[in-house]
């Protein structure tokens, strides 16, 4: 027992006299001061240890709140927002460039206002917008050319999003549609157009020859007909009505239906009119009513990391 005692003491005579541990009072300012365990180094000099780990260990609890939840839902983001908000906390919401990705969060514990409110800004809660399964099937097909068949498989599986004409709410919408003619289209004349069309081309030629100079001019024209030998009149436009973000609100959006014939086949596409700009919309809209139903302030932009 002896010889273990001695052998201690000598382990704690080489610390004592190389390493040199010393406990010394830090000022944070303001706050309480905190202590640190000071080493000696014989190559390095002193070295500073915190000894905050190890006094954790033993807590029973955190000290603070931190870290950054992920949630699936604008719903469940406002619900988890508004249990742990506090006074200074605040939403932030930013949307790349090319409007395809879309983030929101709620910084909880964020700076006052005044110089001595400032935070940690690390307790966080995240929502990464994701886009609706009818927006990405639009999306994702937009200005690629269809068979016949093809448009007609794609529509049957969204003809539902497909809206009646005369039902626009939006009036700025309502004024592009008139001034690009107007020539909106049911959804059955949608699904008749893609079942079975078959369209023949006629080619005329109008000749005109001008007496005083000599000159020829000669142009051609086309006419699209049916089997059957009537005109064919495809309408330009059409609306649909879909959520742009998973259980989010629907939007109205016009779509530009276009065809192209060879030998009798018909190809088809459509283009979205502005999609951007009604993924922007359906963002802020979500946005706004977060804040509406968080009561916290709102900011487009990015939270310090």
């Amino acid at each position: 027992m002896e010889e273990v005692q001695t052998e201690n003491a000598a382990l704690a005579s080489i610390l004592e006299t190389h390493i040199k541990p010393d406990m010394v009072d830090v000022s944070r300012g303001n706050k309480d001061s905190v202590q640190v365990l000071i080493t000696h180094d014989p190559q390095h000099g002193d070295i500073i240890h915190s000894l905050k780990t190890y006094v954790d260990e033993y807590a029973e609890t955190p000290d603070r709140k931190k870290g950054t939840a992920s949630v699936d839902s604008a719903e469940s983001f406002v619900e988890l927002t508004n249990r742990h908000k506090l006074e200074n906390s605040a939403l932030f919401a930013h949307i790349d460039d090319t409007s395809t990705v879309a983030k929101m969060w709620g910084v909880i514990n964020y700076h006052g206002g005044d110089e001595t409110a400032q935070q940690f800004c690390d307790h966080k809660i995240c929502y990464n917008f994701p886009f609706s399964e009818e927006f990405n099937a639009w999306n994702e097909s937009n200005k690629k050319q269809m068979s016949q068949s093809d448009f007609a498989y794609f529509l049957e599986d969204r003809i539902v999003d497909v809206m009646v004409p005369g039902n626009i709410e939006d009036p700025q919408l309502f004024d592009v549609v008139q001034k690009m003619g107007g020539n909106l289209a049911f959804p059955e004349k949608m699904m008749s157009l893609a079942s079975g069309l078959k369209v023949n081309v006629n080619e005329k030629v109008h000749q005109a020859y001008n007496t005083t100079n000599g000159e020829t001019q000669i142009q051609f024209s086309h006419e699209h007909t049916d089997e059957k030998g009537a005109p064919v009149k495809v309408p330009n436009l059409f609306m649909i009505h879909i959520p742009i973000f998973d259980d989010g609100q629907y939007h109205e959006m016009l779509v530009r239906l276009r065809h192209r014939v060879k030998s009798g086949d018909v190809s088809w596409f459509y283009e979205l009119y502005r999609p951007r700009a009604i993924v922007n919309k359906a963002f802020r809209t979500t946005c706004e009513l977060a804040q509406v139903e968080t009561q916290l302030p709102l900011f487009y932009g990015t939270p310090e990391s």
